[in-house]
């Protein structure tokens, strides 16, 4: 999810464990997140550029090379590696398949 505001912000304070202050400044700024089911629970993860433009071009389709080509233009620093290790560990990417290598005659 990408939003112009904080709404990761906004999720927090509206839980009934929240303690602390109760307001949000919508002038805070966006966030790109990952919202995903962790058990019985909704966990809420915020992603940098790089990583929130790997994970849209994956779900629309792209393979893993022109994800990392979306990625590395919207940050440069993006590391496919740290990547790929941090969502198969939280189960964020369960699946995938490698082209079967042609080998020419």
């Amino acid at each position: 999810m990408s939003s112009d505001f904080p709404v990761n912000r906004i999720w927090d304070v509206c839980q009934p464990t929240h303690e602390g202050q109760g307001n949000v400044d919508l002038n805070e700024g966006g966030v790109d997140l990952l919202i995903h089911r962790q058990g019985f629970s909704v966990a809420m993860q915020a992603l940098r550029p790089g990583e929130f433009t790997m994970l849209v071009a994956l779900s629309i389709g792209c393979v893993f090379s022109e994800a990392y080509d979306h990625a590395y233009r919207v940050d440069s620093t993006f590391d496919p590696a740290e990547f790929l290790q941090k969502t198969v560990q939280s189960g964020v990417l369960v699946d995938f398949t490698l082209a079967a290598e042609v080998h020419a005659p």
